[in-house]
C-alpha cells in the first residue's frame, strides 16, 4: 500500500483553490445532509481535511463522539485551529493515518461521512476503503458521501476533470489519475443511495446512503 505524499503542502490553501474552481458548490453540497449526519451517535469523518465540514457538526452536535481520520498532519492541524474557542460539546478524536491501514476492527460507528474522498483512489483501493467502511459501520449505519458524479461529459467539466487530477497527483500524490465511479462497488458490498442531490451546474452529488436489512 502506497500512501500519499499527503496534502500539507496543499492545506492553508485549499480553500482558495477550491473557491476559484467551484465557487460555493463543494461547500454546498457538504452541508445538505448535515442535520442526518450531526444526528447519529458515533460519527466517523474520513479524510475530512481542513475542517470546515468538522466545525459545522461541532457546532450542532451535543453528546457522543467525532473520529476524524486524516492521513495529512497539515489538514488536521488546520482543523485543530479552525475550531478555535469553539465550545465542544462532543467527544472529538483525530487521527492521523491512512484509513486503509487504521486498526479499527470494530463496527461502532452509526454516522460515516467521506466528502471528495474515494475519487482520490484507483479502483482497487475504492473496494478496500468500501470494505473497511463496511466493517467499522453498525448494520443500520448511515453513509453521507459527496462526490463528484460526471453525469454530462461536457468539454468544460472534462478539462476540470484533468486539470484537477493533475494538480492533485502534482502536489499530493495521489492515487488516480482521472476519475473512477464507485457506484458499482458500492452496489457489490449492499449500499444503496436513500436520497440524493445534484449541484446545479457542476458534477457533484451528495448521497445518503445505507445497507438494507437482511431477509428474514
Amino acid at each position: 500500500m502506497q500512501p500519499f505524499r499527503s496534502f500539507d503542502l496543499v492545506a492553508p490553501l485549499y480553500p482558495l483553490f477550491e473557491r476559484l474552481m467551484f465557487g460555493g458548490a463543494l461547500e454546498k453540497a457538504r452541508k445538505v445532509h448535515l442535520a442526518r449526519i450531526t444526528g447519529g451517535r458515533n460519527i466517523l469523518l474520513i479524510g475530512e481535511g481542513n475542517g470546515r465540514f468538522l466545525a459545522q457538526c461541532v457546532e450542532a452536535k451535543e453528546g457522543g463522539s467525532i473520529t476524524i481520520v486524516d492521513s495529512s498532519a497539515g489538514m488536521l492541524a488546520s482543523s485543530r485551529s479552525r475550531l478555535g474557542t469553539m465550545k465542544v460539546r462532543t467527544d472529538l478524536r483525530f487521527v492521523c493515518a491512512d484509513f486503509r491501514a487504521w486498526p479499527c476492527a470494530s463496527a461502532c460507528y452509526d454516522t460515516i461521512v467521506t466528502h471528495f474522498f474515494l475519487d482520490l483512489f484507483s479502483p482497487a483501493s475504492q473496494l478496500r476503503i468500501i470494505q473497511k467502511v463496511s466493517q467499522v459501520a453498525t448494520p443500520e449505519a448511515w453513509w453521507a458521501d459527496v462526490d463528484y458524479h460526471f453525469h454530462e461529459r461536457s468539454y468544460w467539466f472534462h478539462c476540470i476533470d484533468w486539470l484537477q487530477y493533475r494538480f492533485d497527483r502534482l502536489f499530493s500524490g495521489i492515487e488516480a489519475s482521472r476519475h473512477h465511479d464507485p457506484t458499482a462497488l458500492l452496489r457489490s458490498l449492499g449500499w444503496r443511495v436513500c436520497e440524493e442531490r445534484r449541484m446545479t451546474r457542476w458534477p457533484v452529488t451528495a448521497q445518503l446512503m445505507r445497507r438494507p436489512p437482511p431477509c428474514p
